[in-house]
């Protein structure tokens, strides 16, 4: 048999096998395409039991059944994620059947779709700090959780309920965590939890709207990515929140209710189809960390050079083709990611980011650098690989901390040799360039590696 074919049915094998273990399955809209796929999925799964499956790899009813699974998760209206109780915790079967003392407790799983309360065994586990509900359905969590002084995190993983989950008063529980659960059964508020310090709703199925969180003063970090999330019901904010994660969703517009989430350290807003943001957002004055890869923005928003805390901001694979001036009021931006974008020109302002370490402005259109950034000594990494530029400027060798740089698949013909003065530089590419001084970038090379740096040539 063809090695490269052999080669490929293995591949093949192998990373379908990680597909049939992976720990998530489609969703459909009716139950006839959830059973057709699960039957499909189990036929092909048979398949590959058989010893020849690699050479019957071309086999018609392995590509028919291949087919007609891709043709079925087509019609999904999402994924459900699987969840197994945590290895480290103590299953409430071996607490039930006393086979261990109930003191001894400090984590412990429930997995039992037939359960729809919470068992009275929990209370007599007074060490009790992490509870978990794995594929159960539970309505409730029940007032006398709160005789639990030490309980401090709950989490309810593939909950199906027909019912709203109410949350009664308490004052310990600090982490909730709902994964899996349709959106029509998510608590509408979540103001009982006085504690409550962290809020991980991501992953949930149909979720739509933002969670009621204004009324949680204690609250500092909501996750709530990978869900269906547009933010145009997004009216009140929260003071108390430092961390906002909402990746993944379905967002295209931020409203101005972001501003009001003041003390926010940290948004993540990547992989939306963001592209345009309301000018609020400069409202955020003590934001650090701004995160919004793969989305559609054609121009950094205004607001965002209102965020003089800014320490990093993330803007790779958008499709940005001008950066403002107003770049250089983030002063203290340490870390800045341009790259994967359209920018054909950067402002001089960009001189102003005293304390930038980091600059990746590679995938680019760029021809030429300003002279304004030899003033950025504190740079450390620089990525500008993947454009046209023409030369290496010779104020690069006034950057003693640099450590990182890669300029490679540009039109630089000739390359100054410098590098002696970058004492701390410890990998270098610059491969795809059509140096004329070849035969002194060679010795330059040899010179380097010799230093111990790693060279890509």
């Amino acid at each position: 048999m063809n090695p490269v074919r052999i080669l490929l049915a293995t591949v093949l094998i192998l990373s379908f096998g990680e597909v049939l273990c992976q720990e998530r399955v489609p969703i459909f809209k009716n139950k006839q395409d959830s059973v057709a796929y699960s039957h499909v999925t189990n036929s092909i799964q048979e398949f590959f039991k058989r010893p020849r499956a690699i050479v019957l790899i071309g086999d018609s009813t392995l590509d028919s059944l291949m087919n007609l699974q891709r043709t079925l998760r087509d019609k999904s209206v999402g994924y459900k994620d699987i969840y197994k109780s945590k290895s480290y915790f103590t299953f409430y079967e071996d607490l039930r059947l006393e086979k261990i003392e109930p003191e001894q407790v400090v984590r412990l799983s429930f997995d039992d779709m037939r359960l729809k309360t919470v068992p009275e065994d929990i209370y007599s586990c007074i060490n009790l700090i992490e509870v978990e509900f794995v594929n159960t359905s539970i309505r409730k969590l029940p007032v006398r959780l709160k005789l639990l002084k030490k309980l401090k995190s709950v989490s309810f993983y593939n909950n199906i309920s027909k019912e709203r989950i109410k949350l009664s008063r308490n004052a310990t529980i600090r982490q909730l965590t709902i994964k899996g659960t349709n959106a029509k059964v998510l608590p509408k508020t979540y103001r009982k939890l006085k504690a409550l310090d962290t809020l991980d709703l991501s992953k949930n199925i149909d979720m739509v709207l933002f969670p009621g969180i204004s009324s949680n003063k204690n609250i500092r970090r909501v996750v709530l990515a990978e869900n269906n999330l547009t933010l145009r019901d997004l009216k009140k904010g929260n003071p108390s929140l430092t961390d906002l994660s909402m990746q993944r969703n379905k967002i295209e517009t931020i409203p101005k209710a972001i501003g009001q989430f003041p003390n926010l350290k940290n948004l993540q807003l990547s992989y939306n189809s963001i592209y345009e943001i309301d000018p609020a957002i400069g409202k955020l004055k003590e934001l650090e960390s701004l995160a919004l890869y793969e989305n559609r923005l054609t121009a950094i928003p205004s607001g965002v050079f209102q965020l003089k805390n800014l320490r990093i901001v993330d803007l790779y694979f958008n499709r940005i083709d001008d950066v403002d001036t107003g770049i250089g009021s983030l002063t203290n931006l340490k870390i800045l990611y341009l790259s994967n974008n359209f920018i054909k020109t950067l402002p001089t302002s960009l001189g102003n980011l005293k304390n930038l370490g980091r600059l990746y402005i590679h995938h680019n259109q760029l021809d030429s650098l300003p002279h304004s950034l030899g003033q950025l000594k504190q740079l450390q990494i620089v990525g500008m690989n993947n454009n046209h530029l023409k030369k290496l400027p010779v104020y690069f060798f006034d950057f003693t901390y640099l450590e990182d740089l890669d300029m490679s698949d540009n039109d630089i013909n000739f390359l100054p040799l410098e590098w002696d003065r970058l004492p701390r530089l410890q990998l270098l590419n610059i491969t795809g360039n059509p140096f004329k001084n070849e035969k002194d970038v060679k010795a330059m090379v040899e010179s380097l590696k010799k230093r111990g740096v790693i060279c890509n040539y």
